[in-house]
Protein backbone atom coordinates (compact mmCIF):
# COMPACT_ATOMS: atom_id res chain seq x y z
CA UNK A 1 0.00 0.00 0.00
CA UNK A 2 1.57 3.60 -0.77
CA UNK A 3 1.35 6.28 1.48
CA UNK A 4 0.14 10.05 1.35
CA UNK A 5 -0.81 12.47 3.63
CA UNK A 6 -3.94 12.45 5.96
CA UNK A 7 -7.17 14.27 4.63
CA UNK A 8 -7.83 15.68 7.85
CA UNK A 9 -5.72 17.80 10.68
CA UNK A 10 -8.70 17.72 13.40
CA UNK A 11 -11.48 16.18 13.84
CA UNK A 12 -13.28 20.37 13.36
CA UNK A 13 -11.41 20.76 9.43
CA UNK A 14 -14.48 21.02 7.30
CA UNK A 15 -13.61 18.00 5.33
CA UNK A 16 -14.68 15.73 7.99
CA UNK A 17 -18.06 16.82 8.17
CA UNK A 18 -18.21 16.70 4.74
CA UNK A 19 -17.40 13.05 4.05
CA UNK A 20 -18.81 12.25 7.09
CA UNK A 21 -22.32 13.96 5.98
CA UNK A 22 -22.07 12.23 2.67
CA UNK A 23 -21.35 8.71 4.21
CA UNK A 24 -24.13 9.49 6.71
CA UNK A 25 -26.36 10.24 3.24
CA UNK A 26 -26.18 6.33 1.74
CA UNK A 27 -24.83 4.38 4.37
CA UNK A 28 -25.92 3.84 8.36
CA UNK A 29 -22.61 3.04 10.39
CA UNK A 30 -24.38 2.62 13.25
CA UNK A 31 -23.45 -0.87 14.92
CA UNK A 32 -21.22 -1.79 11.89
CA UNK A 33 -17.81 -3.26 12.46
CA UNK A 34 -15.47 -0.73 10.64
CA UNK A 35 -12.33 -1.42 8.60
CA UNK A 36 -10.53 2.12 7.60
CA UNK A 37 -8.00 1.38 5.17
CA UNK A 38 -5.18 3.86 5.33
CA UNK A 39 -6.57 5.35 8.29
CA UNK A 40 -3.55 8.29 8.22
CA UNK A 41 -3.72 9.77 11.90
CA UNK A 42 -6.69 8.54 12.74
CA UNK A 43 -9.13 11.76 13.22
CA UNK A 44 -11.90 10.01 10.59
CA UNK A 45 -11.14 6.82 12.38
CA UNK A 46 -11.95 7.90 15.98
CA UNK A 47 -14.98 10.07 14.20
CA UNK A 48 -16.29 7.02 12.82
CA UNK A 49 -15.79 4.89 15.77
CA UNK A 50 -18.40 7.22 17.92
CA UNK A 51 -21.19 5.98 15.84
CA UNK A 52 -20.07 2.44 14.57
CA UNK A 53 -19.90 -0.58 17.17
CA UNK A 54 -15.89 -0.90 16.45
CA UNK A 55 -13.55 0.36 13.88
CA UNK A 56 -10.04 -0.98 13.51
CA UNK A 57 -7.50 1.37 11.83
CA UNK A 58 -5.13 0.02 9.22
CA UNK A 59 -1.65 2.13 8.00
CA UNK A 60 1.56 1.58 6.99
CA UNK A 61 2.95 4.46 8.08
CA UNK A 62 4.23 4.19 12.10
CA UNK A 63 4.25 7.85 12.53
CA UNK A 64 0.91 8.22 11.47
CA UNK A 65 -0.12 5.14 13.93
CA UNK A 66 1.43 6.87 16.67
CA UNK A 67 -0.68 10.17 16.03
CA UNK A 68 -4.14 7.95 15.36
CA UNK A 69 -3.10 6.31 19.21
CA UNK A 70 -2.96 10.16 20.64
CA UNK A 71 -6.24 10.69 18.98
CA UNK A 72 -7.70 7.88 20.34
CA UNK A 73 -6.79 9.01 23.90
CA UNK A 74 -7.44 12.72 23.96
CA UNK A 75 -11.20 11.62 22.55
CA UNK A 76 -11.56 8.54 24.62
CA UNK A 77 -12.94 6.22 22.36
CA UNK A 78 -12.47 2.91 23.80
CA UNK A 79 -14.04 1.30 20.16
CA UNK A 80 -11.01 1.68 17.85
CA UNK A 81 -8.10 -0.22 17.49
CA UNK A 82 -4.92 0.62 15.08
CA UNK A 83 -2.67 -1.56 13.36
CA UNK A 84 0.68 -0.52 11.35
CA UNK A 85 0.97 -2.83 8.35
CA UNK A 86 0.15 -2.52 5.16
CA UNK A 87 -3.38 -3.90 3.87
CA UNK A 88 -1.96 -6.38 1.66
CA UNK A 89 -0.71 -7.84 4.88
CA UNK A 90 -3.11 -7.59 7.29
CA UNK A 91 -4.96 -10.83 8.48
CA UNK A 92 -7.55 -10.81 11.07
CA UNK A 93 -10.07 -13.31 11.99
CA UNK A 94 -13.61 -11.66 12.34
CA UNK A 95 -14.95 -10.03 9.26
CA UNK A 96 -15.93 -6.18 8.87
CA UNK A 97 -19.27 -5.32 7.20
CA UNK A 98 -17.66 -2.29 5.31
CA UNK A 99 -14.44 -0.77 4.49
CA UNK A 100 -13.69 2.92 4.09
CA UNK A 101 -11.14 4.15 2.18
CA UNK A 102 -10.72 7.62 2.12
CA UNK A 103 -8.34 9.41 -0.62
CA UNK A 104 -6.11 6.37 -0.62
CA UNK A 105 -7.02 3.80 -3.50
CA UNK A 106 -5.02 6.36 -5.89
CA UNK A 107 -1.68 6.01 -3.57
CA UNK A 108 -1.55 2.14 -3.70
CA UNK A 109 0.80 -0.15 -5.93
CA UNK A 110 -2.08 -2.50 -6.93
CA UNK A 111 -5.67 -1.51 -7.32
CA UNK A 112 -7.05 -5.12 -7.44
CA UNK A 113 -5.05 -6.74 -5.14
CA UNK A 114 -6.24 -3.72 -2.63
CA UNK A 115 -9.31 -4.48 -3.22
CA UNK A 116 -9.64 -8.32 -3.70
CA UNK A 117 -8.08 -8.21 -0.20
CA UNK A 118 -10.86 -5.70 0.70
CA UNK A 119 -13.57 -8.56 -0.59
CA UNK A 120 -11.51 -10.73 1.87
CA UNK A 121 -12.00 -9.22 4.79
CA UNK A 122 -15.74 -8.13 4.24
CA UNK A 123 -18.82 -10.42 5.61
CA UNK A 124 -21.27 -11.64 3.12
CA UNK A 125 -23.28 -8.95 1.45
CA UNK A 126 -20.26 -6.44 3.04
CA UNK A 127 -19.97 -2.70 1.43
CA UNK A 128 -17.04 -0.43 0.24
CA UNK A 129 -16.98 3.01 0.81
CA UNK A 130 -14.72 4.78 -0.78
CA UNK A 131 -13.63 8.72 -1.70
CA UNK A 132 -11.07 9.44 -4.58
CA UNK A 133 -9.72 12.44 -6.70
CA UNK A 134 -11.88 13.29 -9.41
CA UNK A 135 -10.45 13.76 -12.93
CA UNK A 136 -13.33 16.68 -13.59
CA UNK A 137 -12.22 18.33 -10.86
CA UNK A 138 -10.73 21.23 -12.57
CA UNK A 139 -7.47 21.57 -10.04
CA UNK A 140 -5.06 18.49 -9.53
CA UNK A 141 -4.79 18.50 -5.63
CA UNK A 142 -1.45 16.42 -5.54
CA UNK A 143 1.15 19.05 -7.15
CA UNK A 144 3.57 17.81 -9.49
CA UNK A 145 6.76 16.39 -9.72
CA UNK A 146 9.40 18.53 -11.45
CA UNK A 147 13.27 17.20 -11.78
CA UNK A 148 12.53 15.11 -8.70
CA UNK A 149 11.47 17.96 -6.43
CA UNK A 150 7.02 18.19 -5.56
CA UNK A 151 5.77 21.57 -6.69
CA UNK A 152 2.61 22.25 -4.69
CA UNK A 153 0.53 25.21 -3.72
CA UNK A 154 -2.57 25.93 -2.27
CA UNK A 155 -4.94 26.28 -5.25
CA UNK A 156 -3.03 23.41 -6.54
CA UNK A 157 -2.62 23.23 -10.73
CA UNK A 158 -5.75 24.42 -12.39
CA UNK A 159 -6.80 22.17 -15.38
CA UNK A 160 -3.58 19.66 -15.28
CA UNK A 161 -5.91 17.38 -13.84
CA UNK A 162 -7.54 17.44 -16.97
CA UNK A 163 -4.73 16.44 -19.72
CA UNK A 164 -4.84 13.37 -21.03
CA UNK A 165 -3.68 10.54 -18.57
CA UNK A 166 -0.39 9.85 -20.51
CA UNK A 167 0.72 13.26 -20.09
CA UNK A 168 -0.58 13.78 -16.52
CA UNK A 169 1.16 10.87 -14.85
CA UNK A 170 4.07 12.11 -16.19
CA UNK A 171 3.44 14.70 -13.67
CA UNK A 172 1.85 13.55 -11.05
CA UNK A 173 2.55 9.72 -9.69
CA UNK A 174 -1.10 9.52 -7.85
CA UNK A 175 -4.07 8.31 -9.73
CA UNK A 176 -7.06 10.13 -10.55
CA UNK A 177 -10.99 8.67 -11.80
CA UNK A 178 -13.87 9.26 -13.23
CA UNK A 179 -17.40 7.07 -13.02
CA UNK A 180 -16.76 5.42 -15.58
CA UNK A 181 -13.02 4.03 -14.83
CA UNK A 182 -14.10 3.03 -11.07
CA UNK A 183 -16.99 1.00 -12.01
CA UNK A 184 -15.10 -0.74 -14.23
CA UNK A 185 -12.07 -1.55 -11.63
CA UNK A 186 -15.01 -2.41 -9.22
CA UNK A 187 -16.48 -5.07 -11.14
CA UNK A 188 -13.36 -6.36 -11.96
CA UNK A 189 -12.65 -7.23 -8.54
CA UNK A 190 -16.09 -8.21 -7.75
CA UNK A 191 -17.82 -5.28 -6.46
CA UNK A 192 -21.06 -3.57 -7.41
CA UNK A 193 -21.38 -0.24 -7.17
CA UNK A 194 -24.65 0.96 -5.49
CA UNK A 195 -24.22 4.62 -5.85
CA UNK A 196 -21.92 7.68 -7.05
CA UNK A 197 -21.83 11.09 -5.40
CA UNK A 198 -19.31 14.16 -5.76
CA UNK A 199 -17.84 15.85 -2.60
CA UNK A 200 -16.63 19.69 -3.31
CA UNK A 201 -13.60 20.98 -1.74
CA UNK A 202 -14.15 22.04 1.83
CA UNK A 203 -11.27 24.31 1.40
CA UNK A 204 -9.88 24.16 4.83
CA UNK A 205 -6.32 25.77 3.66
CA UNK A 206 -8.14 28.83 3.51
CA UNK A 207 -9.07 31.71 5.83
CA UNK A 208 -12.87 31.00 7.56
CA UNK A 209 -13.46 34.46 5.79
CA UNK A 210 -12.73 33.21 2.87
CA UNK A 211 -13.72 29.57 2.95
CA UNK A 212 -17.37 30.20 4.50
CA UNK A 213 -18.39 32.03 2.29
CA UNK A 214 -17.20 29.79 -0.74
CA UNK A 215 -18.78 26.89 1.21
CA UNK A 216 -21.95 28.13 1.25
CA UNK A 217 -21.76 28.97 -3.14
CA UNK A 218 -20.03 25.33 -3.48
CA UNK A 219 -23.13 23.66 -1.29
CA UNK A 220 -25.95 25.33 -4.07
CA UNK A 221 -23.87 24.36 -6.74
CA UNK A 222 -23.71 20.63 -4.88
CA UNK A 223 -27.31 20.19 -5.58
CA UNK A 224 -27.44 20.81 -9.61
CA UNK A 225 -25.66 18.64 -12.41
CA UNK A 226 -22.60 20.71 -11.53
CA UNK A 227 -21.73 18.77 -8.66
CA UNK A 228 -19.96 16.24 -10.89
CA UNK A 229 -16.98 19.21 -11.37
CA UNK A 230 -16.24 18.44 -7.23
CA UNK A 231 -12.95 17.83 -5.54
CA UNK A 232 -13.82 13.84 -4.74
CA UNK A 233 -15.86 11.21 -6.18
CA UNK A 234 -17.69 8.93 -3.63
CA UNK A 235 -18.77 5.66 -4.36
CA UNK A 236 -20.79 2.74 -1.92
CA UNK A 237 -20.38 -0.75 -3.22
CA UNK A 238 -21.64 -4.37 -2.09
CA UNK A 239 -19.20 -7.03 -2.46
CA UNK A 240 -20.10 -9.80 -4.95
CA UNK A 241 -20.63 -12.89 -3.19
CA UNK A 242 -20.28 -16.55 -5.00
Amino acid sequence: MGTGAPTARSKHDYAVKLRLDLIARYYDLGGKRVLDVGCGNGVYTVEIAKIARFVLGVDLNEKFIEEAMKVREREGVQNVKFECCSIEEFEYKEKFDVAIMMEVLEHVTDEEEVLFKIKELLSENGHLILFVPNKLYPFETHGIRVMGKNIHFKGSFPLFSWLPEFIRRRFVEERIYTVKRLKELLKKCEFEPLAFDYMPPPLDLLPKKIANPARKFLSVLSKTPLRIFGMSIFCLAVKKNG
